[in-house]
Parts: C-alpha cells; sequence; structure tokens
C-alpha cells in the first residue's frame, strides 16, 4: 500500500458511560458511547512529541512543517500496523 491511499483509521479510546436522569420520579439510565481520537491523531500526537523536543531553531516558524511531518509518520505507523 502507498502513503496515498489512507489506511484504516479506527478510533484510539472508544469508551461507553452510563448516564442517569429522574424522569417524574423515575431513575432512567442510558449508555453513552465515546468515539474517542482516532489511531493516526493519537500517533501523530506522540510522533509530534518527539519532532518537537528534537527540533532545531524556532517551533513556532515550522507549525506546518511539524503538523505534517507527524502525520506522515502517523500514515507510515498504520501502514506498517496493517503489514504486522
Amino acid at each position: 500500500m502507498s502513503l496515498d491511499k489512507k489506511p484504516q483509521n479506527i478510533n484510539a479510546f472508544p469508551s461507553t458511560k452510563t448516564e442517569y436522569d429522574d424522569i417524574g420520579g423515575m431513575d432512567i439510565s442510558r449508555k453513552v458511547h465515546f468515539q474517542g481520537m482516532t489511531l493516526r491523531d493519537y500517533f501523530a500526537a506522540k510522533a509530534m512529541t518527539g519532532l518537537i523536543s528534537n527540533f532545531n531553531g524556532d517551533v513556532s516558524d515550522n507549525y506546518e512543517i511539524i503538523s505534517i511531518a507527524s502525520y506522515k509518520m502517523a500514515d507510515a505507523m498504520l501502514k506498517h500496523r496493517e503489514n504486522a
């Protein structure tokens, strides 16, 4: 698979929470699902941390370069994950 094709991008931290409401004296519970961030976003955030900590120069002048590199690295990690 080339990096031009988007690899599978699942949710990284989905969760379900039970919420309770008192409606007319009755406790009503319902399940609420939170999708969480995507695995691609999680990988990009981890990559960005490393890139920023090792970056030479003023980071504020290079936000776009760092974000592009972070997502390219995340895409490579997702691709490797599919083939592992």
